[in-house]
């Protein structure tokens, strides 16, 4: 009769024989984990090397709690790096839905509070410091949340972006302190909607802002092309302005446009109609002003019977004598009934007549010839 020989032997998985369950150098045997182990002379129980045969799955390699050192490279697809806890795959990560609707989610170690984590519909919530959150794709396209829960920032799937009560601010200082700039732009208690501050976000000097109504401020002088130093038009701060070319009102047309415009002075020449010099008449306070090309010159012309004159009209030169076509009255400044000077352009002159009235002593005139360039 043949004689079986049964070692010790368990068929529960992950069953470890103790170690007063067997003497020194006895056999034990796990037949669902196919393991074999004895008993050293230390006392302790061990697993014998090269036990296991077959195949094996990883169910049966972890239940008794084993673990590795060695990195695990699944078919050359996934690898599990000991070293550093990294995961490389050459596919897709696809984690199931929990009871949550987290599809994907990071924690803190030891809290049961999701820092980070993505849902079943693509939305995902970034965690940040208490109730401050970066949401993406909940009910906006983006929502950061403040510590109270409200949306702080929201930019919605039409391209509309809103920062909290209406505002975006952008701050440019130094980590010392609050040198610098900022722009805020927001609708306040003053009914600004866009501000720019000189000095930092600590500071109040407005140096540009809008309001609610379109109007605009400027504490500076406004440049509009060309560089810095010599701007197309340069409106300033003391109210003037500069325009480098020519200005359009009321329409685009050449009636529409002044392209020059000047104020200024000259001198006056006083000749006799033969272009001879006389002592008979002189001009003084001779001013001009030019739009485009009308001027209007005004002229105090000076009589003195004593001097002489050998034509019976006298005349006086023009600022810009390019074919003047226009007129003039002078009226004495001693008398405005008295006989006065009446004069028109011709060429470059503006020709005067002589009073008749005044025939002793001196008297003087005030007037203005407005004509146009030809």
């Amino acid at each position: 009769m043949a004689v079986q020989i049964i070692t010790k032997n368990s068929a529960t998985a992950g069953s470890v024989p103790a170690a007063d369950a067997l003497v020194q150098g006895e056999l034990a045997i796990n037949v669902k984990d196919r393991k074999l182990f004895s008993k050293d002379a230390d006392g302790s129980v061990f697993e014998l090397s090269g036990s296991q045969t077959g195949t094996n799955t990883l169910q049966q390699v972890t239940d008794a709690g084993n673990t590795t050192t060695n990195d695990i490279d699944i078919n050359g697809k996934i690898e599990l790096k000991a070293s550093d806890g990294s995961i490389t795959t050459a596919g897709k990560i696809q984690a199931s839905n929990t009871a949550s609707g987290h599809t994907f989610e990071t924690r803190t170690t030891g809290s049961t509070v999701a820092k980070a984590f993505i849902k079943g519909d693509g939305s995902a919530t970034f965690a940040i410091n208490g109730s401050q959150e970066v949401r993406l794709g909940v009910t906006d396209a983006i929502n950061v949340m403040n510590n109270s829960g409200v949306k702080a920032v929201t930019a919605d799937y039409d391209g509309n972006f809103i920062a909290g009560v209406s505002r975006f601010k952008v701050n440019t200082h130094t980590d010392s302190g609050n040198s610098g700039s900022s722009v805020d732009i927001r609708r306040d208690s003053d009914d600004y909607v866009f501000k720019i501050f000189n000095g930092g976000y600590a500071n109040t000097n407005l140096s540009f802002f809008v309001k609610g109504d379109g109007s605009t401020v400027a504490a500076g002088d406004v440049k509009i092309g060309g560089t810095t130093s010599t701007p197309n038009v340069e409106l300033k701060s003391d109210g003037s302005a500069e325009f480098s070319g020519s200005v359009s009102i009321g329409g685009t047309t050449n009636a529409n446009t002044i392209d020059v415009y000047e104020e200024g002075s000259w001198t006056a020449d006083a000749v006799d109609n033969n272009n001879e010099p006389q002592t008979a008449f002189s001009t003084s306070k001779a001013k001009y002003i030019r739009f485009g090309d009308i001027l209007t010159c005004y002229v105090q012309i000076d009589y003195d019977t004593t001097g002489s004159i050998n034509t019976s009209t006298f005349k006086f030169s023009l600022p810009f004598p390019q074919g003047a076509k226009g007129s003039g009255i002078f009226v004495p400044t001693a008398d405005v009934n008295a006989e006065v000077i009446q004069g028109y352009g011709t060429a470059s002159y503006i020709r005067c007549s002589i009073p008749s009235d005044v025939t002793s002593g001196s008297a003087s005139y005030r007037g203005s010839v407005t004509y146009q360039l030809s």
